[in-house]
């Protein structure tokens, strides 16, 4: 059931399905305002109960919050988190170690100096995979009217770097990702990494899956 708050008075977007605890969850992006506001819901069995936003992440008069995806760190529950402040955007990660949220670190920022940067124009959703003690985190970057996925990682969740061959997934220029591949969701399998994607050719999107090595 959509919330009739003023921080979701424009809609609601970016849902995103968690278990925990033995129970169904579901983040979300409320908007107002052109803004957005992390908020959460609960199943209760016939229907999500909405409980609210997320301490911390709820839209200011500079900045709002958009597309968040949940995930465990050393048995802590985090977010990865786009914040937009209009002329720039940030992929953060958040820590919800005390209920509230709290800023951990400046994942990425739009590189808007580098004009050959897969993301100088818009930064866009992530995943995470936690693997071998190292965070990686896909994310969708826009340059111009191509949409690319890359990657970055971290070992402490402070310091995030390039690895090589950052840019894991761009437009083939042909098929049904010809003109960009974005909205990353992942799974490892036995190892192995299933990206699953939107691709777009520019008449129609839809739902692709790469299979590689995490780099």
């Amino acid at each position: 059931v959509r919330p009739t708050a003023a921080w979701a008075e424009d809609g609601v977007d970016h849902p995103v399905l968690f278990w925990e605890a033995g129970e169904l969850g579901l983040w979300f992006t409320g908007m107002s305002n052109g803004r957005g506001t992390i908020a959460t819901a609960h199943w209760d069995g016939v229907h999500f109960i909405t409980d609210g936003p997320i301490e911390g992440l709820q839209a200011s008069a500079t900045t709002g919050y958009a597309a968040a995806v949940p995930f465990d760190l050393d048995g802590i529950p985090h977010a990865i988190v786009v914040a937009d402040e209009g002329d720039a955007q940030r992929l953060e990660l958040w820590s919800l170690a005390s209920g509230s949220a709290l800023r951990q670190s400046v994942i990425r920022q739009t590189p808007r100096t580098d004009l050959f940067a897969f993301d100088r124009d818009e930064i866009g959703g992530a995943a995470a995979v936690v693997l071998g003690g190292v965070t990686r985190v896909y994310y969708a970057g826009r340059r111009g009217t191509r949409w690319s996925i890359g990657v970055l990682a971290s070992d402490d969740g402070e310091h995030w770097n390039e690895p090589p061959n950052h840019v894991v997934l761009g437009a083939s220029d042909a098929g049904f990702d010809a003109i960009g591949a974005r909205d990353p969701a992942t799974d490892v399998v036995d190892g192995v990494l299933h990206l699953y994607y939107t691709g777009d050719d520019g008449a129609r999107t839809r739902i692709g899956r790469a299979i590689g090595a995490t780099p």
